[in-house]
């Protein structure tokens, strides 16, 4: 039986997500996904009558891959900012593929985002009954930090209790509300703040455009609380300002070099601020995806920002509210946490926009 394209599609995206979410071999994960991209980019072009319509905030993040890709061009980018790179190049073909691929895609991605919750999910409950979860990076179901007070699963599952708290109100169906316990689990033995966070801004975003805070407020109260409760908790193992004065090192690296230190090289600024300053969180990353693009590239960042305020406004104003949502929560997360690092949450934050601003 042969598969629809759009099956052939959804079956690529999932395996390709699902790989980049096992942080093995980043850098070849990161070609793999540029090239998966320009396949998609090249089935949307074949889709859409040989064209390619162009989603608002195009050239801005045009302007941006252009400044980037002049670094690597000069030779001014060392294996960290190829790998940025990477992942910026492939993003922008999965953003500018799946706006033109929304009719045939419909509304997979949640199916996906689900599946891959429930999968890692499943992964780290096996670790949990052996009786101890392993230490690697860059993945979304074991520890990333060597305290074992941070696991990326909760980023994932904010997403997927955001479709919960959606399909709960819209259907009452029981299985969404297992669902949302299940995410209230995964969420809490995360202690990862920046997902509380995030879920917190999704499920803020769905009850503004919904409408939603006079008629469903019995069931929203909890949901907006439980984050909250959450992150103060979380608190409860792990400090909460001091882990964040990498945000003072990307400014004070702003100012030192208003010409960037080149992409991936965040480390620089951050030791050259532990030595002047005495601010001595040293850091690889900036732990905020705006700031490692303009500690990177400097005032030049400004491309990227202009991009990424252009197309929050258009999500505001006329996005698909669920896929807006997502977009909105991995945004925020992404502003406190490196999960921007990791290839599938990054594609994946491309890949939603895309649908979103394709979805009125």
């Amino acid at each position: 039986m042969k598969l629809k394209p759009s099956a052939a599609l959804t079956v690529l995206l999932f395996l390709l997500l699902f790989w980049g979410g096992m942080g093995i071999s980043l850098p070849a994960t990161a070609t793999v996904g540029l090239v998966a991209s320009g396949i998609m980019l090249t089935l949307a072009f074949a889709a859409n009558g040989s064209k390619l319509n162009k989603p608002l905030g195009f050239y801005s993040y045009l302007a941006f891959l252009a400044v980037i890709s002049a670094s690597f061009l000069r030779g001014g980018l060392g294996v960290e900012g190829k790998y940025f790179l990477a992942l910026f190049l492939g993003g922008g073909a999965f953003w500018l593929g799946f706006y033109n691929l929304q009719k045939s895609f419909s509304g997979k991605l949640t199916n996906i985002i689900i599946l891959l919750g429930v999968i890692f999910g499943v992964m780290l409950v096996g670790y949990m009954l052996l009786g101890e979860i392993p230490v690697r990076g860059w993945n979304l179901y074991l520890f990333s930090s060597i305290y074992r007070n941070h696991n990326h699963i909760g980023d994932l599952w904010a997403l997927v209790e955001i479709v919960a708290v959606y399909r709960i109100i819209k259907t009452k169906k029981w299985y969404w509300w297992a669902l949302g316990l299940a995410g209230i689990f995964f969420l809490a033995v995360s202690l990862s703040r920046s997902a509380y966070v995030a879920f917190f801004a999704g499920a803020a975003f769905l009850t503004f455009k919904e409408k939603w805070s006079k008629k469903y407020s019995k069931l929203l109260i909890p949901v907006l609380v439980a984050p909250v409760l959450l992150f103060l908790g979380a608190g409860l193992f792990k400090t909460t300002l001091y882990s964040r004065l990498y945000f003072l090192q990307g400014l004070f690296g702003l100012f030192r070099h208003p010409l960037g230190v080149g992409l991936g090289n965040f480390a620089q600024v951050s030791n050259e601020a532990g030595n002047i300053l005495s601010i001595n969180a040293k850091a690889a990353l900036a732990h905020n995806i705006v700031l490692e693009v303009v500690v990177g590239v400097g005032v030049l960042g400004i491309f990227f920002i202009v991009w990424l305020l252009k197309v929050l406004v258009d999500l505001f104003k006329r996005g698909d509210i669920l896929y807006s949502a997502l977009f909105v929560a991995l945004t925020v997360n992404f502003f406190f946490d490196t999960t921007y690092y990791i290839p599938a949450m990054i594609w994946l934050w491309f890949v939603l926009l895309g649908l979103a601003q394709a979805r009125k």
